[in-house]
């Protein structure tokens, strides 16, 4: 604005005030014609300098503001010391929710008010009833929040927002007086953003799980989807969510829950069998009720965690009746129900030939896009082809090509078990030549890394590879590192779905199998430990019976 006026409009500005507006009070005019002569030249100044003047209020305009802008800053720096001795000084509720009137309260403000109602929540000095719906509470979420309180609706005044807008350490200390509803609200919330929130998340599954109050069927159905979804199989939460679903599922109508609750299961891979035998059970009585996706669903879960129902047999006779490759569109969900029946050792042989035929795998490739989940389905063409020629006789249908992309897909060790797998040949290493003795990272060809190979004489010592002894009188070994994801949760030893298969696989080529597990397995162990367990291991499971 400055720079927009010329040096020349000061000038005249200047001479204008000098010859008109600066003349003395008490100058005495001769005559009218002095007078009006003035007169006239004033008028012509002002009309000639119309522009400067405009110019000119506009410079006093904008040195006034900077005044103002000076001063409001000196202000609110003022107000905000003035703020903070105040939040440090109350000493109730009401006197604290008072400075949320203050004017220039900022989120640094906001956000300690809330801590303090926290703390004083948490010790039992107020409850949250006392505050939650106060109109000075709701502004301080509001300076808070991401959105304002029209976007909110009728949600702002339930904690699900108050939570979703402070700090997690300090929204985590307001659980504990809460209601089991808002509890599962938050849960809900955190699941819909996204919003993997550990200390919410801990905060939530211990205050649910010590609550004597019986979850109803949708609840639990709500928390068991939640904690698949933020990938928090609390142990301790899960177990009284499968109780209180076992006592109530006998009497549900609704087999959209249970759908869920079957599909959850199999996401974190939770093996819960008593729950799993009473949702085949259900779905088994309730058949005219339940929908082929809610068998489907039911299906993939037992594949997951590796679990063969007692109830089964009864449960496959009513799948079947859906299970038809024409009318199943979708090609992913098709390879994962075939593999999902090989896996429970339902070898129908049409199905098995179903996938591998020809135009089967071109429709897949075409739809194929090398995604994280478009792998995970090649490995499972793979499991399916590698079972089908283990069937030998009793299977004649087709086989992949030996020239098939699919084979070259590469398959990689995630960085924990590469950790586990180095510390393991780090062990070896101190005993053998590695390259001599033990062959590393070999691809199986069935979806799977073997993680090592090597050969055994009858007295457990170790063959070279390149010795003619080894396919005479050794044994064939492959060593298998187990991390936390290849078992099923929680509190299980059990191997998942995808890894039992493998290790199946494996037996079925002629292989000792060795699993190394990450609960047997300390990397930071001894030198001398880890040998004796490695010795150990191979050892048992190479003896001959």
């Amino acid at each position: 604005m400055l720079r927009c006026i010329r040096i020349q409009h000061f000038v005249k500005l200047r001479r204008l005030y000098c010859t008109v507006n600066s003349l003395p009070i008490n100058v005495k005019i001769s005559n009218e014609d002095d007078t009006k002569e003035i007169l006239e030249q004033k008028a012509k100044f002002s009309e000639e300098n119309k522009d400067v003047l405009e110019h000119s209020k506009l410079v006093a305009a904008a040195f006034a503001s900077l005044k103002e802008i000076s001063f409001n800053s000196k202000y609110k720096r003022r107000s905000s010391s003035v703020i903070w001795e105040q939040i440090n000084d109350a000493k109730d509720m009401n006197t604290l929710l008072a400075i949320a009137e203050f004017p220039y309260i900022t989120r640094q403000h906001a956000l300690k008010i809330v801590s303090i109602l926290a703390q004083w929540a948490s010790v039992g000095k107020i409850t949250l009833a006392d505050f939650e719906t106060d109109r000075r509470f709701v502004k301080v979420c509001q300076i808070l929040g991401r959105s304002s309180i029209n976007n909110a609706g009728e949600d702002m005044a339930d904690l699900s927002v108050v939570l979703g807008v402070t700090a997690d350490e300090q929204a985590a200390k307001l659980i504990s007086s809460i209601s089991l509803t808002q509890m599962i609200k938050i849960l809900k919330s955190l699941c819909a953003k996204r919003r993997r929130s550990t200390p919410l998340l801990r905060s939530l599954a211990f205050n649910i799980s010590r609550i004597d109050e019986k979850l109803n069927i949708k609840e639990a159905s709500d928390i068991f989807f939640a904690l698949a979804s933020l990938n928090y199989p609390d142990e301790v939460l899960l177990d009284k969510v499968c109780e209180d679903i076992r006592k109530c599922l006998k009497d549900n109508k609704n087999p959209a829950v249970v759908n869920s609750i079957a599909l959850s299961m199999g996401k974190i891979r939770y093996r819960n069998e008593d729950l799993l035998d009473q949702i085949c059970l259900w779905t088994i009585k309730n058949r005219n009720i339940c929908r082929k996706k809610d068998f489907f669903s039911i299906l993939l879960t037992l594949a997951n965690v590796n679990y063969i129902s007692e109830y089964f047999p009864q449960f496959y006779e009513i799948l079947e009746e859906y299970l038809d490759e024409n009318e199943i569109l979708e090609v992913n969900l098709w390879i994962d129900i075939v593999w999902s029946l090989v896996l429970l050792k339902k070898y129908n042989k049409k199905f098995i030939d179903s996938v591998l035929n020809p135009t089967f795998i071109s429709k897949f490739t075409s739809i194929s896009k090398n995604t994280e989940i478009d792998v995970s389905r090649t490995y499972k063409i793979l499991n399916i082809n590698g079972i089908a020629k283990q069937l030998k006789n009793e299977y004649e249908g087709n086989l992949l090509e030996e020239n098939s992309l699919l084979f070259s897909t590469p398959v990689r060790r995630n960085k924990e078990k590469q950790q586990l797998f180095n510390s393991v040949m780090e062990a070896f290493s101190n005993l053998i030549k590695i390259e001599d003795f033990i062959q590393i990272d070999v691809n199986s060809g069935m979806g799977f890394l073997i993680d090592a190979v090597c050969f055994l004489d009858p007295k457990h010592n170790f063959v070279k590879l390149n010795s003619e002894q080894k396919e005479e009188k050794s044994v064939k070994v492959a060593i298998m590192i187990y991390t936390y994801h290849d078992f099923c949760r929680v509190n299980c030893h059990e191997l998942n779905g995808i890894t039992a298969l493998s290790h199946r696989l494996l037996v079925g080529m002629g292989y000792k199998v060795v699993s190394i597990p990450y609960t047997e397995y300390n990397s930071k162990e001894y030198l001398t430990i880890k040998l004796q367990y490695l010795n150990q291991k191979l050892k048992e499971n190479t003896t001959e019976e």
